[in-house]
């Protein structure tokens, strides 16, 4: 009779509105995601099981550090559109441009493959090609973030990303020298020092950071500027003879004042 009782207990505890209660809480917190079913289900098991083993590879093999964070951002934006709807009411199928924004999501990062040893180096002066990725790149991690945190954080980052643009128009002491899209592609999408591309997409409550990095630039320079060396001595040496820099050293280098 007793347990009788207690399993009466047990199965009240975990009622139907009980689950519900608790989907609404997760949903509020992380985002309204897709209830998948069939050969969608196990194709999308399969992806995320594939970039669990990725990681766990590149734990204990050599990736180049650039190459693995573009793989997982790849792995991350192109899961991020096919399990979190861009609407509560659209949680019960994927749309064809759930699909596309997908597929962009590997487009943007098999670009920057394609040609790696090239891409590194032009960070400073991309290519209409590798703005046009960028961009793309830029719009989706925003994206994928208001799909998953609300518009908070994409709305911070926006207002950053405007404030970098249009900061010579604006009054001391908010003024600062300015940033086109070029510089601003340049330094999200093809440098380790990336803001809201590599390292942050499966935490975007932290890219709100990398405006931050962006305007740290832009503060007033020293009289004494031109005496300060921007590369540490090892890396002056190489560019003296002539040889190439590492790509993050090299757009350092190349920021206004720094030589």
């Amino acid at each position: 009779m007793e347990e009788k009782r207690k399993t009466e207990s047990e199965e009240e505890i975990i009622s139907e509105d009980a689950l519900k209660k608790a989907e609404k809480y997760i949903e509020e917190e992380e985002g309204p995601s897709r209830r998948l079913s069939g050969k969608t289900d196990l194709f999308v098991t399969a992806v995320a099981v594939g970039m669990s083993l990725f990681h766990l590879y590149s734990a204990a093999g050599i990736v180049m550090t650039q190459i693995l964070r573009g793989i997982h951002v790849m792995f991350v934006l192109f899961l991020t559109f096919l399990v979190f709807p861009s609407m509560k009411g659209l949680k019960n199928r994927i749309l064809w441009i759930d699909v596309l924004l997908s597929l962009l999501g590997i487009a943007v990062v098999a670009y920057m493959l394609v040609d790696f040893e090239n891409f590194i180096y032009r960070s400073v002066v991309p290519t209409f090609w590798d703005q046009f990725f960028g961009i793309i790149l830029i719009l989706l991690v925003l994206e994928a973030t208001r799909r998953t945190s609300g518009w908070i954080m994409p709305a911070i980052v926006i207002a950053f990303l405007v404030y970098a643009m249009v900061g010579q128009e604006l009054p001391k002491p908010w003024t600062h020298r300015g940033y086109d899209i070029g510089r601003i592609v340049g330094h999200m999408y093809m440098t380790l020092e990336a803001s809201s591309v590599f390292p942050l997409t499966s935490h975007p409550h932290l890219s709100s950071f990398s405006p931050f990095t962006e305007l740290s630039w832009s503060s007033p320079e020293p009289e004494n500027s031109s005496s300060i060396s921007p590369l540490p001595p090892w890396a002056e040496s190489r560019a003296a003879r002539g040889e190439p820099l590492p790509s993050p050293l090299f757009f350092w280098a190349a920021l206004p004042g720094a030589a």
